[in-house]
């Protein structure tokens, strides 16, 4: 396992690690913070972590199974040495060194954006739907994959983290008209 430290501040940590899963070479994004957050994810819902991230899928492994599906996320939890109750983590299958980074500050608060995007197959259910397109207009187009870590340097209440993954929705359906 190879760590590569991106950077450093006074409230978290954010690093890439190199590990094998299935005896697969991944890489998983982690941003670590000195404190525990309230965060929602699309995959688990409301959770207090310490650990958020997003884990790079091998192409090899797409086609996994539902069952095999959830020994993954239990395997790379386990091979970064976390506990479930600790971690957050989305799946992508964009090589997650290819992240981009974007903060925005207004007066005393700044907010922090990690995406990846552009994988050119989309799994809407791993082991059971293989959504390859999306229609817009009667014509159909190929999907991608975005996968948004957003962080606020402020406490926000449960009804506005839930309307920020509206806005976000919005902003990336914009981006695809």
């Amino acid at each position: 396992m190879e760590d590569i430290k991106l950077f450093e501040d006074e409230e978290k940590e954010v690093k890439i690690v190199n590990h094998d899963i299935f005896k697969k070479p991944t890489k998983t994004f982690i941003i670590t913070f000195k404190k525990k957050r309230k965060i929602i994810s699309t995959l688990d819902g409301f959770k207090e972590i310490n650990i958020v991230g997003n884990n790079y899928v091998p192409k090899e492994l797409w086609k996994m199974k539902y069952t095999e599906w959830q020994n993954y996320k239990k395997e790379v939890i386990k091979s970064l040495g976390y506990k479930e109750k600790e971690v957050s983590l989305l799946y992508t299958g964009v090589d997650i060194e290819n992240f981009g980074f974007y903060e925005e500050k207004s007066g005393d608060y700044k907010i922090s954006c990690y995406a990846t995007a552009g994988v050119k197959s989309n799994a809407l259910r791993i082991g059971f739907d293989e959504g390859k397109f999306y229609e817009k207009d009667g014509e159909f187009f190929e999907a991608g994959t975005i996968n948004v870590i957003l962080l606020a340097d402020t406490f926000l209440n449960e009804g506005t983290i839930v309307s920020s993954i509206i806005q976000i929705q919005g902003v990336i359906q914009n981006l695809e008209n």
